[in-house]
């Protein structure tokens, strides 16, 4: 990472090939951001490009949102959590389908980023 000093109290960062920039405190892992002007430099991260997930956190949870109410609405979403003590096994049912919808989100994204050559192979 690059720093310039563009004012007494404003620093310039840029990334270097390959990388990107982040916010040290950040709680979506994507970023884009390769060249930014702050006040302070030293709350910010460079970090490998190809380390980071192909989606943002909004979309991923979009994604699993979608996927759920295939099968519960949020109506039948809602009375599962809310009696998830008095009825455990429907919970569990439910729980272990939203596991699987995280994987399958995760599966899903991964594909759309894959290159054609590589799906045309398969």
């Amino acid at each position: 990472m690059k720093r310039i000093e563009v004012t007494e109290t404003l620093t310039r960062i840029v990334a270097e090939a390959g990388c990107v920039l982040r916010p040290v405190k950040y709680d979506d892992p994507y970023s884009d951001i390769v060249d930014v002007t702050v006040s302070n430099p030293d709350d910010w991260e460079e970090v490998p490009r190809d380390s980071l997930p192909p989606y943002r956190k909004a979309e991923y949870k979009a994604k699993i949102v979608a996927l759920i109410r295939r099968r519960y609405d949020q109506d039948d979403e809602n009375g599962i959590l809310r009696q998830r003590d008095t009825k455990p096994d429907e919970f569990a049912a439910y729980n272990a389908y939203v596991e699987q919808c995280k994987t399958e989100a995760v599966r899903d994204f991964m594909l759309q980023c894959r290159p054609e050559t590589e799906e045309s192979e398969n």
